[in-house]
């Protein structure tokens, strides 16, 4: 059996040894059986990244909200949705037709008329039943309908920004820990191979020593897979890179939920309401240009005898047998759909919100009575465990296996933290936060 170590394991080594036992295993194809984290510690995120300190959650929400890819497409939608003014604002009058006509009578080889009669009809398409209104009607819901998406949008950029930088900040924390819960569980498994070789102790004992040893390093790499993850998350969310540092506080900064965005409804059902009024508006142009515009006729011409003509008249259809009946059906049952969603949604919401504050609150009760009763407890145990070790009553091992306990306290605190910036993450998604 080949072991590498950084010297938290029981059989230690040097680095220039490390990475000459290293080049044999490659260089030999021999496969270690346990590989201690020195190697997974060179590669750690926090240690690898080369960006810049990572600021306060104000300061990253902050930087979301300009640079997040949902929310710069969320922009966009809002000016496009602007250039439906443009034909909206246009002037009820139409484009005019130009009509020319010329003839001339002939029966029987004679002429009827004395020369060629010439008559020119000009019509011009005028709006009077209030269309032009209901199309700037219909942009201006077309463009509350986007701002209300680029609401939702925003919602949810500063929820996954949320769950990022409280994934960043307990794993940072969690690595911490489980570095000095690794030394603790190194310094237990070589006693434990001591006793088992000098017959104190049974073999099983020292494996499973090695095996908490092991279970430990597993747990220390997949917290530093979860930070590598969360800071490219966080990069993606903000075009920056970022890396931890010692000052780095696995604390949520809000013990309470924080402040909406504004109002009582929220992002989501705002933007289904944007969009039933949306519907409801197009379904009222759709109704106004069921009736045809008028044509107002302007006749200029020459007469046989080469005369002029004036003349003019009103031109207009009826509605009697289409009137954009399709259009509007459609447009009134995706208001209706919308509008159920949007009751639908409230509903379900309201309960998640409530869901989401009660768990936080209940999570601030544990973390209340670990810092309250279980942590100081477990400092004492371990100052106890210590002077009676020093006085020489005991060995180490009791010592070693209450800090064991003492760090495993420190690693359900931050498994609450964890679910708290959760649970704000998800209360920030329903209501909307300003950064």
């Amino acid at each position: 059996m080949l072991l590498i170590s950084d010297g938290l394991s029981p059989f230690g080594g040097t680095s220039s040894l490390r990475k000459f036992l290293r080049a044999v295993v490659l260089s030999t194809g021999m496969t270690p059986l346990l590989v201690a984290p020195a190697f997974a510690e060179d590669t750690d995120p926090s240690r690898r990244a080369r960006g810049e300190k990572l600021p306060d959650l104000e300061r990253v929400l902050a930087v979301v909200a300009d640079n997040a890819p949902e929310i710069q497409r969320g922009k966009a939608f809002v000016n496009a949705s602007r250039a439906t003014m443009v034909g909206a604002k246009l002037p009820p009058i139409g484009n005019p037709d130009f009509q020319v006509f010329g003839e001339s009578g002939n029966v029987d080889g004679s002429n009827v008329t004395r020369d060629v009669f010439i008559d020119g009809t000009m019509t011009v398409p005028w709006e009077i039943w209030g269309q032009r209104s209901k199309r700037i009607r219909e942009s201006e819901a077309y463009t509350g309908l986007a701002q209300a998406t680029l609401g939702s949008q925003k919602a949810s950029a500063l929820a996954g920004a949320v769950t990022t930088y409280g994934n960043i900040v307990v794993s940072h924390a969690r690595i911490d820990v489980l570095r000095d819960t690794i030394q603790i569980a190194s310094d237990e498994a070589e006693i434990y191979q001591a006793r088992a070789e000098a017959g104190d102790a049974t073999v099983r004992d020292s494996r499973v020593a090695m095996v908490e040893l092991a279970r430990n390093r597993v747990l220390l790499a997949e917290a530093q897979a979860d930070l590598r993850t969360s800071l490219a998350a966080l990069t993606r969310l903000t075009k920056k890179s970022f890396e931890t540092h010692p000052d780095v506080s696995p604390e949520p900064p809000w013990r309470r939920p924080p402040p909406p965005t504004g109002g009582t409804e929220l992002p989501t059902v705002k933007q289904s309401q944007a969009e039933a009024e949306y519907y409801r508006r197009a379904s009222e142009r759709a109704r106004a240009e069921g009736k045809m515009p008028f044509g107002l006729i302007f006749r200029l011409g020459r007469g046989d005898f080469g005369e002029m003509r004036l003349g003019g008249g009103l031109a207009f259809a009826l509605p009697l047998f289409r009137r954009n009946q399709g259009e509007r059906a459609l447009a009134e049952a995706n208001a209706e759909q919308a509008e159920a969603v949007a009751t639908i949604e409230k509903q379900a919401l309201e309960a998640a919100l409530e869901g989401a504050i009660l768990e936080l609150e209940q999570l601030e009760d544990a973390l209340v009575v670990i810092d309250r009763d279980a942590l100081p407890a477990a400092r004492d145990a371990v100052q106890a465990a210590e002077e009676i070790q020093r006085a020489g009553k005991s060995d180490i091992l009791p010592v070693l296996i209450s800090r064991r306990d003492y760090a495993a306290l420190r690693l359900r605190r931050l498994d609450i933290l964890s679910r708290m910036w959760n649970a704000l993450s998800r209360i920030v998604l329903i209501r909307g936060i300003e950064p």
